[in-house]
């Protein structure tokens, strides 16, 4: 079905009227681009993705986690980003994203495979995983829960590795519900759900002790500082959407008005980092960027995949049915995610999404 794709169309609609609103109609123009070749892929695989096909199409989505996991793992046991710098992978403002200060005296490094930094690969192995779980769980084609198990294992050792906390509790969370939803179409009964439940706690619970040095520095270090920067930019943007509350000051405008609203901020980032972030909360990123017309419709785009994710994967015995409740749970997990992320508007999130 190639409808789905028309729920893109209103946002692109949206996005064009808030280059009137722009202080740099460039930036505005070169987002809108990334947008039509979003919907062109969406298009392209709409009209080629062949039932018949579908197992080779897995195939290739868990090779692509494992490759990323496989670079993500080398990446914290070398403790190297494994020359992607000089590659041009980490752009500019990142260099230093893999070194995580854990302590005033001790750091680690994070995995972030080619994805540049490693929330984003955290934000792609959310959107992913479910995929391979829901197989495992529902299919019972040995070769493919082998796969399916593999990929998981792979990915969930990866996605700890980013040390990314958002992406490691929206995983969470997504697991959560799926369980709940499997239950709810009977392919899991509640015995097995508990028993899968207690034995992730298990796994859990063991990696948590053999690790527990590290994973407390990483939560305690500088969590009041995260959450402080993320909910002082939250306010900030809501106070920019106040002005500008129906199409926002202009898609991809977001830096550009931030010498008008909090010049001290802009200058501090300027200097330390060497570039601007935008707001670390992707809801709110299109907000202000796009209004409140540009948040209905971006919310069009993602609930209606989730739905229509959600609703054909519902056939659970199919492996059609399968691959698309996991695409329903990996949404549900990237959304949550993006509550403290803008993750999805990355390139390699944002295309694999399509």
């Amino acid at each position: 079905s190639k409808w789905p794709v028309l729920l893109i169309l209103p946002f692109i609609g949206v996005m064009l009227l808030s280059t009137f609103n722009s202080l740099n109609t460039t930036w505005s123009l070169y987002e809108i681009t990334r947008w039509i070749r979003f919907t062109l892929i969406a298009l392209y695989l709409s009209c080629n993705v062949r039932k018949e096909n579908l197992r080779f199409y897995v195939i290739c989505l868990g090779a692509a986690v494992c490759v990323q996991s496989a670079t993500a793992i080398l990446q914290v046991l070398l403790r190297s980003d494994l020359g992607l710098s000089r590659l041009g992978v980490i752009g500019k403002g990142s260099e230093d994203v893999f070194v995580q200060q854990l302590s005033n005296t001790s750091q680690t490094v994070r995995g972030a495979g080619t994805m540049g930094h490693p929330n984003v690969l955290g934000s792609y192995l959310v959107l992913l995983l479910p995929v391979f779980v829901s197989m495992g769980l529902s299919l019972k084609d040995p070769r493919v829960r082998r796969w399916s198990f593999f990929v998981f294992v792979a990915g969930s050792a990866a996605l700890a590795l980013t040390f990314s906390r958002a992406a490691i509790l929206a995983y969470l969370v997504s697991m959560v519900f799926m369980i709940a939803l499997f239950i709810r179409v009977n392919v899991l009964s509640l015995k097995r759900a508990l028993l899968i439940s207690l034995l992730g706690f298990l796994a859990l619970s063991a990696v948590g002790l053999a690790a527990r040095g590290m994973i407390e520095k990483r939560v305690n270090y500088d969590l009041k500082e995260s959450i402080d920067f993320r909910m002082k930019y939250n306010w900030l943007a809501l106070r920019i959407t106040r002005d500008q509350p129906f199409l926002g000051v202009g898609i991809n405008n977001f830096t550009q008005v931030l010498d008008e609203y909090d010049p001290e901020r802009a200058a501090k980032m300027e200097r330390d980092e060497g570039v601007r972030a935008v707001v670390h909360n992707l809801y709110l990123l299109v907000l202000t960027e796009t209004g409140a017309l540009g948040l209905l419709a971006f919310m069009l785009i993602l609930v209606g995949v989730f739905l229509l994710a959600l609703r054909k994967g519902l056939d659970t015995g199919t492996l059609g049915g399968a691959v698309t409740a996991g695409i329903a749970v990996g949404v549900f997990g990237v959304a949550v995610h993006n509550l403290t992320e803008f993750s999805l508007w990355v390139d390699s999130t944002m295309y694999v999404f399509a």
